[in-house]
């Protein structure tokens, strides 16, 4: 006789909730969210997942009551709803981990492309290094101490020719003819820009 008045009972609910009853709701609240959190642990057994899908489910109808269906069984109808609310978080749960596991990828090829570019440019810096001294130590004496002073010391013309003990024309003239030797000699070896 209990069930039987309990059914009565939770329509008529049912039917003050829908009108907006708000002691209505709470009541079935009450007495469904513990039911619900037991199905949800045999369901799924994530309780944050568990209560926050029983929380979204109470708000959802609270948001559309007036234009929820009277129901035969209230306790069937919210398990439904319980259930298709979980399986819903599941998805969008899912779809965040795939996205963010899309990032992370991408992220670590971004990163791995990073540090493979960083060697590769540093490997070519000490290649390109090594070249160009040896081109350099391979230029005749005043080419060599024109280049340095100019391009290693940022030597002005002035003091070059000062260090040098030469005239302003002939240390412009060892400056262009070291770069011009250096530039042949740099062609012929496998030298990167």
């Amino acid at each position: 006789m209990s069930n039987s008045f309990d059914h009565i009972t939770d329509i008529k609910l049912w039917r003050q909730f829908k009108k907006g009853n708000k002691d209505a709701y709470r009541i079935l609240f009450d007495k469904y969210s513990p039911i619900l959190y037991h199905y949800g642990l045999s369901y799924v057994g994530n309780e944050e997942l568990i209560e926050d899908c029983i929380h979204e489910l109470f708000l959802n109808i609270w948001e559309s009551k007036k234009s929820l269906a009277d129901v035969e069984s209230v306790k069937y109808y919210l398990i439904v709803s319980f259930r298709r609310t979980i399986s819903k978080q599941q998805t969008l749960i899912k779809k965040r981990t795939e996205m963010n596991d899309s990032y992370f990828k991408y992220a670590t090829d971004q990163e791995d492309n990073s540090i493979q570019e960083f060697i590769i440019n540093e490997q070519t810096k000490t290649h390109n290094s090594h070249i160009l001294t040896e081109a350099i130590s391979n230029l005749p004496e005043k080419q060599r101490r024109a280049v340095t002073l100019r391009f290693f010391e940022n030597k002005k013309y002035e003091e070059i020719m000062l260090i040098m003990s030469i005239s302003y024309q002939s240390a412009r003239k060892f400056v262009y003819l070291g770069i011009k030797k250096l530039r042949e000699n740099l062609k012929s070896q496998s030298y990167n820009k």
